[in-house]
């Protein structure tokens, strides 16, 4: 058969400047919709994934694929994955820029996991719920199989040395192209192919692989898009068992599961020519079913950062719609059109007296947005006041630049520190961290109003979360800059966003006046690893080429990783005056409550409908598709009639996954109070910042008369605790005593290992308990050993280790014999 498609290829760089390889097989005509590839563990898409990508592209769909870091002809070490997370991360960015594309904006995306990718294919959904629009997961890596996992003694060594060796390839495992591929002569070929990993798997690398599937196999009844799961029978690299899990957990409506006898793991490219005709056919039928009438398929809007940019020039607007005749620039190869500035729904902040004239500080990440050559480094003081002056602020400036200052030159340090710009020495890793504790110290000396600006390509994957969870607590104006525009939207909610070339681009001289400066703070360098600080180039260099330095940095050396501040914010804060307006007693709120209830309102039974009704509680009819969409819009409704001071509560599981970003950017634009309840523990802790959070069956049980005990331990963590009769409180006894260990599983959402009566064991997360030992239980993996039976006169059989998992479950006190905390 010939098909008819057209290939290209590309390199990009994602946002650790990693070269990645990327291609695409696009059909004769416009496709249907957009699919793109997540491939296998030591994979790639060119070769491997090449008959994929010309089946479906034939069929009329546009295929999209990367290869993963260190992964085929992309860059970085080989097969070397430091955080599972970087993978999803770069697929997001690279596959949302394709979705943002004009001609594709309004086609269907999908997902294509095979094994590993799999895996990588949950995760981007899980990162944005209502972006896709389904998922084909070919045996996918949800569960490491117990036929090639290492043994946990191994493991457990590993793990105890991962930090130290994480390259090194020391995890014995088997033949994996052998247990995968059945067919002998497509076995040889896959061999054959150079771009394909076949070494020992890094130590790093295994381990990120194993934590990513035992997450996955914990949270399987979160996966709330469509999705169609293909697994062999026969298959020992996966389990099929936990292809089954993922069906019967998944939340989702839409569902399909296809088991293969005697197909191996491979089932697309190492199986007989007739069994992946069958794999293709069922595949391409499935996605022709979801595509088939356009009208239908809801596809989510990506946001255009082009379409959205104003040009400011000299801080005029002329009124009529147009832009004024572009400037030349002053940078050597970049052609200017003036200073932009990318502007989203809102306007900046200037508009409020008290902001204009606040103070102003500035991060400047000097790796990811360096000054450009042959630019004159005193103008970029000047370029930032400029732009911020056209804005209508007016306040003191301190800029910081970070960097590794011994690749700097001296003319750009002498530069940046005549006009008042101080310059920190950290190695590249760490700037993000160092950046981050900066701006902590700074928030902490500088309440509102005042204005941040973080200058850096880091500020989406690294600072958006905590920054966005910060800025629900307490607001600053806040601005942006970067060398590359973001792919895709953020809960970050800036005031105003620009590109740092063209923020750099604007006709004017450097012009020395002692007489007056906006600068804050006087010009400095400063080391942190050695708490250096001094005035003058000559100084800093000797310093940061000497010896002592080096091995100062070494000794004192800065973690690379984010400690996010709010990660350790509590959950239930004690109520301010002016938000005593919430339904919440407890908490202390006593204000007038309203209550919707949104729901197919078809399936509720009448009792209930009147039940609610007659305690005045709203109730609106809306079919399953757009209910979440249906109660964000509501929300957004009563936002406009009540300004704050008052209070949100949202009883949903799906309405904060799938709007999430779009909630924390309505909370950062306007103070309310926000709590939740839903049905499971998110996986993960949200970006929302809340007061309060339940289980949405623990809530009704506070309601009730049933367990006053259970209502106080629920509802008011906060409250002073009394004391008993031995004179020691209970705070004291679950802080320090031995029920410690299940209430720090409370408070931090960690596992817990309970060794039952019966040799059971379970392993899961507590979500109440009292002082008799008595819990609630969520995401439970019991585990247990049996000796099968066998006849008279015949060998005693081998015991054998079972599991199940339980999704939530009640244990009594009285069934546990120890409890240990964080088992690995």
């Amino acid at each position: 058969m010939k098909f008819k498609f057209q290939y290209e290829e590309e390199y990009i760089k994602n946002s650790r400047d990693v070269e990645l390889f990327a291609c695409r097989w696009l059909p004769s005509s416009s496709p249907r919709a957009l699919v793109f590839l997540c491939h296998g563990y030591g994979m790639e898409c060119s070769s491997f994934m090449r008959e994929c990508g010309i089946r479906l592209a034939s069929a009329g769909y546009a295929v999209f694929g990367m290869d993963y870091e260190g992964h085929g002809r992309s860059k970085g070490a080989r097969c070397y994955i430091k955080k599972f997370s970087n993978i999803v991360n770069d697929c997001f960015d690279y596959y949302t820029s394709i979705s943002a594309k004009e001609e594709y904006k309004e086609k269907g995306r999908f997902l294509y996991g095979e094994s590993m990718g799999g895996a990588v294919a949950l995760l981007l959904h899980k990162k944005d719920p209502s972006f896709w629009n389904g998922a084909l997961l070919v045996a996918p890596m949800c569960k490491i199989s117990e036929k090639v996992k290492p043994h946990p003694v191994v493991i457990n060594l590993l793990t105890r040395v991962e930090d130290i060796i994480p390259k090194w390839k020391i995890v014995p495992t088997k033949d994996v192209i052998d247990a995968a591929f059945k067919d002998p002569v497509k076995r040889e070929e896959i061999r054959n192919n150079k771009l394909i990993y076949q070494d020992k798997p890094r130590l790093k690398t295994a381990l990120e692989m194993l934590r990513t599937s035992m997450d996955l196999e914990d949270t399987l009844h979160e996966i709330t898009l469509p999705f169609f799961v293909l697994h062999g029978e026969a298959d020992i690299v996966t389990d099929p068992e936990i292809s089954k899990a993922l069906f019967e957990k998944a939340s989702t409506r839409d569902k399909t599961i296809r088991l293969y006898p005697g197909m191996w793991h491979g089932l697309t490219s190492g199986e007989p020519d007739a069994n992946v005709d069958l794999v293709f056919a069922d595949i391409v039928n499935w996605l022709d079913a979801r595509t088939g009438d356009s009208a239908s398929l809801a596809v989510t809007p990506v946001h255009d950062f082009t379409s959205n940019v104003q040009k400011v020039v000299d801080g005029v607007s002329n009124g009529q719609g147009k832009s004024k005749r572009p400037q030349a620039s002053l940078l050597c190869g970049l052609n200017g059109g003036g200073r932009r500035l990318v502007k989203r729904m809102y306007t900046p902040g200037a508009e409020k007296p008290e902001y204009a004239t606040a103070k102003i500080a500035v991060w400047w990440d000097m790796k990811d947005c360096p000054i450009p050559e042959g630019y004159d480094a005193r103008l970029v003081r000047p370029s930032i006041e400029a732009a911020f002056n056209e804005l209508g602020y007016s306040g003191p400036i301190s800029i910081t630049g970070y960097s590794d200052q011994r690749e700097t030159p001296c003319q750009i340090l002498r530069g940046l520190s005549s006009t008042g710009v101080a310059v920190a020495q950290i190695i590249p890793e760490s700037r993000c961290s160092l950046m981050y504790s900066n701006m902590l110290e700074w928030r902490d000396l500088n309440p509102p109003p005042a204005t941040m600006m973080l200058v850096s390509d880091q500020w989406q994957h690294v600072f958006a979360w905590d920054l966005a969870r910060l800025q629900q607590h307490t607001k600053y104006n806040l601005f942006l800059a970067y060398s590359t525009e973001p792919f895709a939207g953020s809960a970050l909610r800036p005031c105003g966003e620009w590109i740092w070339r063209n923020l750099l681009e604007t006709k004017r001289e450097f012009v020395q006046d002692k007489g007056s400066s906006s600068c804050e703070v006087s010009p400095m360098f400063y080391c942190k690893s050695c708490s250096y600080q001094g005035q003058r180039v000559e100084g800093f260099r000797r310093h940061v080429s000497s010896g002592k330095h080096a091995v100062k940095e070494v000794t004192n050396r800065i973690h690379p990783e984010l400690d996010y501040l709010t990660r350790t914010w509590a959950k239930n804060y004690t109520t301010k005056p002016e938000y005593a307006t919430a339904p919440i007693v407890k908490l202390g709120y006593s204000g007038p409550v309203s209550i919707t209830g949104c729901g197919d309102h078809n399936k509720t039974p009448d009792h209930i409908l009147r039940e609610l009704s007659s305690t005045g509680v709203d109730l609106a009819h809306s079919i399953d598709e757009v209910i979440y969409s249906r109660m964000f819009i509501n929300m957004k409704q009563w936002k406009a009639r009540n300004p704050p001071p008052a209070t949100i509560m949202l009883i949903s599981d799906g309405v904060v996954m799938m709007f999430e970003n779009l909630i924390a950017d309505l909370l950062q634009e306007t103070k309310y109070n926000l709590f939740l309840a839903y049905s499971y523990r998110p996986y993960k802790m949200s970006v929302l910042l809340t007061s309060a959070e339940w289980l949405w069956e623990s809530l009704l049980v506070a309601a009730s008369t049933v367990s006053p005990n259970f209502i106080e331990l629920q509802v008011n963590m906060s409250k002073p605790m009394e004391e008993d009769t031995n004179g020691k409180t209970e705070e004291e006894e679950f802080n320090t005593g031995p029920l410690s260990v299940l209430m720090m599983s409370v408070k931090n959402n960690t596992q817990v290992l309970i060794n039952c009566r019966n040799n059971r064991k379970l392993l899961g997360r507590v979500r109440a308990f009292d002082r008799h030992c008595n819990m609630v239980l969520e995401n439970v993996r019991e585990m247990w050993t049996e000796v099968p039976k066998t006849g008279k006169g015949k060998k005693k059989a081998l015991p054998v280790n079972r599991d199940r998992f339980i999704s939530k479950m009640f244990l009594r006190g009285d069934s546990v014999i120890i409890v240990l905390r964080n088992p690995k």
